[in-house]
């Protein structure tokens, strides 16, 4: 009996694709704590993704997390828009570091800004744009999913700072059985679209890990978008007694009530985690 039950499950990982064998392939997703700001770095074999890199001020304290994840060499570095929480540590990048020089951005930024503000790196960037239904090989066994935003071409979003987070980037990481949504500033509006997208196109959104969108705002708070995700954990990076008011209320109410584990940057400090094809466990913390 036991035999039949085991060659049963053996067909039916083969006829869905599931590589029952153990995984040997170690992805790590870390928020950094930046503050009022976000960084968030993905790696594997010894390389790594960054998106974003918080304000220029907290540079220093980028540098000592990144380093305690072992100094990967960049592949890519993503920037989600050009609002200095988000890609102001850019400016004080070493360029001692191991970096391809690709920086990946929407196709609404003015890369001419960026190139002008990073004069360490001018010479070696090489601008990559990307938008929603690309996906990024980037690293070994991590698959990159940009999910938003559209590439509406011919448009000059960049030059209307109101729009700029409602069109950051959002990405899909996924290694495996498990991902991780990285949420960046987007707005109700483009939460609504992607949920949209959910219904029309089987796209889908589900993710073990999701980064809540812009600090935590109840302006990005979209029950439905966060019902499509249905996240096991959350993580908010946001500084300690901002002006802001991050995270709201609202929005941990309602993850309360969803059955989230939440996690905050302020009060846990930088958060690791670890995949391994089937499911994420704490890593050390990046502090």
């Amino acid at each position: 009996m036991f035999f039949l039950i085991f060659l049963s499950c053996l067909l039916v990982s083969c006829n869905t694709g599931w590589d029952i064998r153990p995984a040997d392939r170690q992805v790590t997703f870390a928020v950094l704590d930046v503050g009022e700001g976000l960084a968030q770095v993905v790696t594997s074999s010894g390389r790594a993704v960054l998106f974003d890199m918080g304000l220029p001020e907290e540079y220093p304290r980028w540098k000592l997390q990144f380093e305690a994840l072992g100094r990967p060499f960049v592949e890519a570095i993503a920037l989600s828009h050009d609002h200095l929480d988000h890609w102001g540590g850019l400016q004080r990048l070493d360029s001692g570091y191991a970096w391809t020089g690709i920086l990946l951005v929407t196709p609404y930024e003015d890369t001419a800004f960026i190139r002008n503000c990073v004069p360490q790196w001018r010479n070696r960037i090489r601008f990559r744009t990307v938008s929603a239904g690309d996906t990024l090989a980037l690293l070994d066994g991590v698959e990159l999913h940009c999910l938003w935003p559209q590439d509406t071409s011919g448009d000059s979003l960049f030059i209307n700072d109101s729009l700029k987070n409602r069109f950051s980037m959002v990405f899909l990481v996924k290694n495996g059985l498990t991902g991780a949504l990285i949420t960046s500033d987007i707005d109700t509006c483009a939460e609504q679209e992607l949920s949209l997208r959910v219904n029309t196109s089987f796209a889908s959104l589900a993710a073990d890990i999701m980064v809540v969108p812009h600090h935590g705002s109840a302006g990005s708070l979209d029950p439905v978008f966060y019902g499509y995700v249905r996240p096991l954990r959350a993580v908010i990076s946001c500084g300690a007694y901002n002006r802001y008011g991050h995270p709201s209320q609202q929005v941990l109410l309602w993850l309360s009530q969803m059955g989230i584990a939440v996690q905050l940057t302020s009060l846990d400090g930088g958060i690791a985690l670890e995949s391994n094809g089937y499911c994420w466990s704490v890593s050390r913390t990046p502090n």
